[in-house]
């Protein structure tokens, strides 16, 4: 064999020695439940599928309806008396007495950890008058839902043909959002603008107060988010408002007394005055359990800067689980007198609101001098048009400002006069 053949076998065997070896695919899981589905959460991609549009009999699945209907006709504090309810001995319950009094809040834990069936038949029964009446309701939900394969005959889970669903639907029941996920290390920001006057025209025609009509037109402005993305607005995007639990007593002091309430923004809803309205009674019961400030917090909330007004928001932001809220909405009160410095008046200002965990767009409401400006605040990778957002936040408060005053459309502009004894300005430039 010569040199040349030599050389050439031994490279030949070189190469295959050191060639990587394909890895063998893995095998799919073993999944012994007849249908599952596996979605990645901030994308909704699917990574594994099994019979998922299979109608199934779902159990205590049920409750998850049963749930959401709950949170969304009723407040935490409010109270049931817990109705009689004949178990049989394998069923889970709570072993409520009859006549006992119970908040919703304990209700649900119930419900949702203990998986109680006498606590789902007290809710149903209680929010609507009779269990018919509230598996009607549950039905009803979902069809607005889009869950074409589900269907409810009681809020338990008992078995019951008529009470299916499948793997698929119970996703979308859970849908995830683009508004949530992983954040990078950048930010873009954007704005938009409107009169505190507008604001007040549409309060006192429409009613609610200042800030049911700021979040009315926020709602809007992620209705057009979402519908620009997309996705459905069959659903609420849940908001955490940071507020404050000063005692009277404390008026004029700064300190971090700041706590939270939550929000559910109805963007599935068109008409602009029937979402103020939906807006305005979720946060009358808000206030009546006394998780919400008066609603002029945007122009009277006094004894905080803004500046610490917004850092403790995005601290409250930070505490709160990131899976029970879309996004943030901090209202940071600002002077109604304009601002000179070195002479020269100070002619807009904005806020800007960190982001933090998994939310990707937060929005910061800010009043100056009869202005009431939005700063918004994206996770740069995800949220690149948040210009949509306020777009629709601006469209939101025209809308409600036509239905409030027609006429206001050809009223003259005014500029809000000099405040007596404010140093003169020079030329504005």
């Amino acid at each position: 064999m010569s040199p040349r053949v030599l050389a050439a076998l031994l490279a030949a065997a070189l190469v295959l020695a050191v060639a990587p070896v394909a890895p063998a695919a893995e095998p799919p899981p073993s999944v012994t439940a007849p249908s599952a589905l596996v979605v990645e959460g901030s994308t909704a991609d699917v990574a594994y599928a099994k019979q998922p549009d299979r109608r199934r009999a779902i159990a205590s699945a049920t409750k998850l309806m049963t749930a959401l209907l709950t949170l969304e006709r009723t407040r935490p504090s409010m109270t049931y008396r817990a109705v009689r309810y004949h178990a049989l001995p394998a069923e889970s319950q709570i072993e409520l007495r009859p006549g006992e009094r119970l908040t919703v809040a304990d209700l649900l834990r119930g419900l949702l950890i203990e998986s109680a069936n006498d606590a789902a038949a007290t809710l149903a029964q209680r929010i609507s008058g009779s269990e018919g009446a509230f598996v009607r309701a549950m039905n009803e939900r979902a069809q607005k839902l889009g869950l074409r394969s589900t269907h409810y005959a009681n809020p338990i889970g008992l078995d019951d043909p008529a009470n299916y669903s499948t793997a698929r639907d119970l996703v979308r029941l859970t849908p995830s959002s683009s508004l949530n996920g992983p954040i990078g290390p950048h930010r873009r920001w954007s704005w938009a603008r409107s009169q505190l006057s507008d604001v007040k025209v549409v309060r006192t025609v429409l009613g609610g107060t200042v800030n049911d009509v700021v979040l009315a037109c926020i709602t809007n402005g992620f209705r057009e988010l979402l519908l620009s993305r997309g996705e459905s607005i069959d659903r609420v995007v849940r908001t955490m408002v940071p507020v404050s639990v000063r005692s009277p007593g404390e008026r004029g002091t700064y300190n971090n007394r700041v706590s939270a309430m939550f929000a559910s923004l109805p963007v599935g809803i068109e008409d602009p005055a029937e979402r103020l309205e939906s807006i305005r009674r979720q946060m009358d019961g808000l206030k009546e359990a006394k998780q919400a400030v008066a609603g002029e917090v945007l122009t009277s909330l006094s004894g905080f800067a803004p500046a610490l007004l917004l850092a403790l928001g995005e601290r409250v932001a930070a505490r709160v689980p990131q899976r029970n809220i879309n996004t943030v909405t901090t209202n940071v009160p600002g002077p109604q007198f304009p601002l000179y410095a070195a002479g020269r008046r100070l002619l807009e200002a904005f806020p800007y609101v960190p982001l933090g965990g998994r939310v990707r767009i937060g929005i910061a409401i800010f009043s100056y001098h009869g202005a009431l400006n939005f700063g918004v605040t994206g996770d740069y990778d995800t949220a690149p048009d948040i210009d949509v957002l306020c777009d629709g936040i601006e469209r939101g408060i025209s809308e409600l400002v036509a239905i409030a005053s027609p006429a206001s459309e050809d009223a003259p502009a005014t500029t809000p006069a000099p405040e007596p004894g404010a140093p003169v300005a020079e030329p504005e430039s």
